[in-house]
């Protein structure tokens, strides 16, 4: 059994099988009909998930009308703050951050 001959079929430069592929594909690439560059299309979901993470990162994250109401009655001394619903919200956030259910 000859080994020497072996080696030509797995040298991929020189194998006549992918020269002739390598040829195709220049062609190809040389070709006026063939799209310059790539083209991406998104989806209608895509397209609108898009537009939501466009406008959340536009926005301040701050309703300043909520705020400024709280702000004008803190300062009339008419803001009443529920102190069962404040300590359940940070309960919840505490027990969030180390893994456990309410």
């Amino acid at each position: 059994m000859q080994i020497k001959n072996l080696t030509d079929m797995f040298r991929p430069v020189e194998n006549s099988e992918n020269r002739a592929l390598k040829n195709k594909v220049d062609r190809a690439s040389r070709d006026e009909s063939s799209p310059k560059g790539d083209r991406v299309n998104l989806s209608q979901a895509a397209q609108l998930y898009k537009a939501a993470q466009q406008t959340a990162q536009d926005s301040s994250g701050v309703r300043s009308d909520v705020v400024g109401q709280i702000k004008e009655q803190v300062a009339d001394g008419t803001y009443k703050m529920n102190a069962r619903k404040t300590a359940e919200k940070m309960l919840a956030q505490e027990l969030a951050l180390w893994g456990k259910n309410k």
